[in-house]
């Protein structure tokens, strides 16, 4: 499981190798695996002006590896998220053909994106149990 802080703090020192995307894919991945969802593949291709995408048809995750170093890692995480979360609704029945998801799918992950990093800073991992914990399942309701 990855350590959400440690990656966020780590984040400039691993730009452009491979840990930066293994860390996010590994982000994606517990979180589906968090949500109760199934794994989907994670690649890196060329994507034409986008960080990373949802594939609907192939059911995958796709980072372009250009973006993902020159994006940052604010941008690098949302983009986890967010694809992550596309993955989850497709997964649950949701049509993602419209705007509808889209939007639920953008709103979601800024604030999964808070979540998942309170109590991170970008100077310090913190310690054990503070900061980085995964964000419950958006979908389910919590008594």
């Amino acid at each position: 499981m990855t350590n959400p802080c440690e990656l966020y703090a780590n984040w400039d020192d691993l730009v452009g190798t491979d840990e930066a995307f293994e860390g996010v894919a590994d982000l994606a991945r517990d979180l589906l695996d968090h949500w109760g969802f199934n794994q989907v593949e994670i690649t890196l291709e060329d994507l034409d002006d986008e960080s990373c995408v949802y594939d609907i048809i192939n059911e995958k995750i796709i980072f372009d590896p250009d973006e993902l170093t020159a994006s940052g890692r604010d941008n690098a995480f949302d983009c986890a998220i967010h694809e992550t979360i596309h993955a989850a609704q497709d997964q649950s029945g949701v049509d993602l053909g419209g705007f509808g998801p889209e939007f639920e799918a953008q709103l979601l992950a800024g604030s999964l994106a808070s979540e998942l990093l309170a109590g991170c800073t970008s100077e310090e991992v913190p310690e054990s149990g503070s900061g980085g914990n995964l964000p419950n399942n958006p979908w389910q309701s919590i008594p």
